[in-house]
């Protein structure tokens, strides 16, 4: 009776919980709880080759590019709707341009476009002088020295833009000279005359209400889709004698090396388009005007004209 008495006295055991129990019986509970490994064999520890489509592989032109060929093809990654994308003088690298359409409103059809950073943190930027400032913001440089080297690179492709213009006024003029030239050598001076009495010609004058003068056009093959205009009798003469001296109108030369204004009009049947348009080119030069008279200004720096906004929006894409 005394030990049942005692037994009764006893308090009752209870059940540890897990975390109260030993660290190793624990343990041995957990890698029960852990379903049975597998035996992997050889072949299964083998990671699988990339496909030979995702491998990328520099060519030859990405090698040579260097910097560009990379922001071209990560440009390519954060451009997933496959728009145009092109290389901008000045753009930093690390920056892409891409031209987008107006899809309504006035502008509707127009492009315009917008410059990203490959990285995407910047979208949308407008213009590439917002674009430096960011980049240099980013790398921790002057905003304003990398605007002025931005300036000092703009001002210098619009001078060498400049420089190729006046060249290309002195060829254009050289060329005109000598069309003339050729043309009074073989044919004499044109006359008035000469141009109405000859077939394919047609002279048509304009009563100008404004002024009360009249003005009078030249047109060669005027009932027919090749028709060309001229207003100066001189531009008659560069035409046909630019034509004369790039050979295209040897049909309109006799065997003794003589021809005439009616000869050589019968002759430019033949003429292709592409050749007219490069003599029409010649015959409608006028040195110092139009473009040619700005890139002269440009060089000559008068009146801050290396600043010109037509200049500039050319450079622009």
């Amino acid at each position: 009776e005394e030990q049942e008495g005692e037994e009764e006295k006893k308090p009752p055991e209870r059940k540890l919980k897990e975390e109260e129990r030993k660290p190793e019986e624990a343990n041995e509970l957990e890698e029960e709880k852990k379903p049975p490994e597998q035996n992997l064999g050889e072949e299964n520890t083998k990671l699988e080759p990339l496909p030979e489509e995702t491998k990328l592989e520099n060519t030859p032109e990405q090698e040579e590019g260097g910097t560009s060929a990379l922001v071209a093809a990560e440009s390519q990654t954060k451009n997933p709707q496959n728009q145009k994308t092109f290389d901008v003088p000045g753009l930093p690298d690390g920056w892409y341009a891409i031209e987008k359409t107006y899809q309504s409103g006035t502008m509707a059809g127009n492009t315009y476009v917008r410059y990203f950073s490959c990285d995407g943190k910047y979208k949308n930027v407008l213009s590439v002088p917002s674009a430096v400032r960011l980049h240099a913001v980013e790398q921790g440089q002057d905003p304003e020295a990398a605007l002025a080297a931005l300036e000092a690179m703009r001002k210098n492709k619009i001078k060498e833009k400049a420089q190729g213009l006046v060249e290309q006024e002195g060829i254009m003029k050289a060329r005109r000279e000598k069309a003339i030239e050729e043309y009074r050598a073989k044919c004499d001076v044109l006359t008035l005359r000469e141009i109405e009495e000859t077939k394919g010609w047609e002279v048509k004058r304009f009563n100008m209400e404004n002024c009360g003068q009249t003005r009078t056009e030249y047109h060669l093959n005027g009932s027919t889709e090749n028709r060309v205009i001229f207003r100066l009798i001189i531009d008659v003469e560069a035409y046909m004698g630019d034509l004369y001296v790039q050979g295209k109108l040897s049909d309109g030369v006799s065997a003794d090396g003589s021809t005439s204004f009616a000869k050589l009009t019968a002759a430019t049947v033949t003429v292709s388009a592409q050749d007219s348009k490069r003599a029409l080119a010649v015959c409608h030069f006028r040195p110092g005007r139009g473009s040619y008279a700005t890139a002269a200004a440009q060089l000559g720096g008068a009146g801050g004209s290396l600043e010109d906004k037509q200049a500039q929006a050319d450079l622009e894409p």
